[in-house]
């Protein structure tokens, strides 16, 4: 269900489609594959599949390359789509052991 407030977000939204890698925060390992539709600098709007179970937190690549992380916190979720905050940027430190190369 989407929160009374979706349509009034603080920042500006561009669409992107791109894909992005969900990883969780706590041991670096992927747990699934998801779509950028949309990012502002305060959160982003992905497209991923509703049969994945995601935990409270966790972090994205927000590139092709995989070199742009950020720790989320999961706000909404439809069928197909979820709704993420940006909480941080992601050290370095959590994307080692297991990170989005591999």
């Amino acid at each position: 269900m989407l929160p009374d407030n979706y349509k009034q977000r603080q920042g500006l939204r561009r669409k992107l489609h791109i894909p992005v890698v969900v990883i969780t925060d706590s041991g670096g390992q992927r747990i699934a594959q998801a779509e950028t539709l949309d990012v502002s600098n305060s959160g982003a709007k992905l497209r991923i599949d509703p049969a994945v179970e995601l935990p409270e937190q966790f972090l994205i690549t927000l590139s092709e390359s995989g070199e742009v992380h950020r720790l989320c916190r999961l706000v909404w979720r439809t069928d197909a789509e979820i709704g993420v905050r940006f909480v941080a940027r992601a050290p370095a430190s959590r994307l080692r052991g297991g990170g989005a190369g591999q």
